[in-house]
C-alpha cells in the first residue's frame, strides 16, 4: 500500500530530527527513493534557518561535550602525574634524608695543625674549627705481642647535615683547640669501676646493692676520693694516642662501630700522635 505524500511530508520534520520510530524511518526512506516532490520538501527542510540553527546548536552541544570529555581526561592525567611525582619525590627524599643524616664524614689527620702534651694535658689544635667541634674519643686496650696496651683514640665525624649546620652557624664559643687531661680520662675510663668496688668494700657495702640513696652517695664520694688520690705508677696510664680517620658508623641507623672494629682498622685508618715512650710523634 502506497503512503500518500501528505502523510510523508507531515512526518518529514520528525524524520529530520531523528525522533521517528525505526518502522516510520524505513517507510519514509522507501518513499523518498521514488518521490521527487517529497525529496524536494525534505531538501527545503534541511536548508531552512531553523534546521541550520538546530544543526548549529547540536554541533555546539557536541563541541561542549567534547571539551568536557577532554577536560576530564586532562584532569585524570594531571592527577596521575601529580601522584607519580609525589611518589617519586618521596622515594628520592627518603634515601637523601638517610644520606644527609648518616655520620659517614670523617676528618683526616691533615686537619690537625699541632699536637702537644704538657705534663698530662694533651692539646690538639685543628686548622678547621668545624672539625674541632666534632672531636670525640674512645679508649680501650690494644693487644700487641701478648700484652694489653691502654690507648686513646681521637676521631672527628659528622653527617653532611651536621657539618653544613656547623659551617653555616658555628657555635659562639667554637674554637680550634681541644685539651684533654689524660690522667683524669684514664682514671674515669679504666679505674672508676675499681674505685667503686674498693669504696664499697671499705664502707661495708656489697657493690651495686646499696640500702638507700645515702649509702650510694657515700660510696660515690669515697670513690671520688680514691680516684683523686691516685697517682700513676711508672708506665701506668695511656701508652699511645691515635687519630682515627675511618668511618665510625655502620648501617642506616648510625650505629657506632665497636672498639674491636676500630682497633682492627688502626693500621689503615689510624695515625699515631703520641707515645708515652717518645712523646709527640705527629706530624
Amino acid at each position: 500500500m502506497k503512503v500518500p505524500c501528505s502523510v510523508i511530508q507531515d512526518l518529514l520534520p520528525l524524520y529530520h530530527d531523528n525522533v521517528c520510530s525505526p518502522e516510520s524511518n524505513a517507510m519514509i526512506e522507501e518513499h523518498l527513493k521514488d518521490c521527487e516532490a517529497c525529496q524536494e520538501e525534505f531538501h527545503k527542510l534541511e536548508e531552512s534557518p531553523l534546521a541550520k540553527n538546530g544543526k548549529k546548536e547540536e554541533a555546539e552541544k557536541e563541541n561542549v561535550q567534547r571539551m568536557k570529555n577532554v577536560k576530564k581526561v586532562l584532569h585524570k592525567k594531571r592527577v596521575r602525574v601529580s601522584v607519580i611525582t609525589a611518589v617519586v619525590v618521596v622515594l628520592l627524599c627518603i634515601p637523601t634524608w638517610f644520606v644527609m643524616n648518616l655520620r659517614f664524614l670523617a676528618a683526616k689527620p691533615q686537619v690537625l695543625e699541632t699536637v702537644s702534651v704538657e705534663e698530662d694535658i694533651l692539646t690538639v689544635t685543628f686548622n678547621n674549627a668545624v672539625w674541632a667541634s666534632f672531636l670525640s674519643m674512645d679508649s680501650g686496650y690494644l693487644e700487641e705481642n701478648g700484652q694489653q696496651i691502654p690507648i686513646l683514640v681521637l676521631f672527628s665525624s659528622a653527617s653532611p647535615s651536621q657539618y653544613l649546620d656547623a659551617t653555616l652557624s658555628p657555635p659562639e664559643d667554637s674554637g680550634s683547640s681541644r685539651s684533654i687531661s689524660m690522667t683524669d680520662l684514664y682514671k674515669l675510663l679504666f679505674l672508676s669501676s675499681g674505685a667503686y668496688y674498693q669504696a664499697s668494700d671499705e664502707l661495708g657495702y656489697q657493690p651495686g646493692a646499696y640500702p638507700d640513696e645515702f649509702a650510694m652517695q657515700e660510696v660515690q664520694e669515697r670513690a671520688q676520693e680514691i680516684l683523686a688520690d691516685w697517682e700513676p705508677a711508672p708506665g701506668e696510664g695511656f701508652q699511645r694516642v691515635y687519630f682515627y680517620d675511618g668511618c665510625t658508623v655502620k648501617g642506616l641507623y648510625n650505629l657506632s662501630i665497636s672498639w674491636e672494629e676500630m682497633v682492627e682498622n688502626l693500621d689503615s685508618h689510624g695515625t699515631l700522635l703520641w707515645t708515652a715512650e717518645d712523646g709527640v710523634v705527629y706530624p
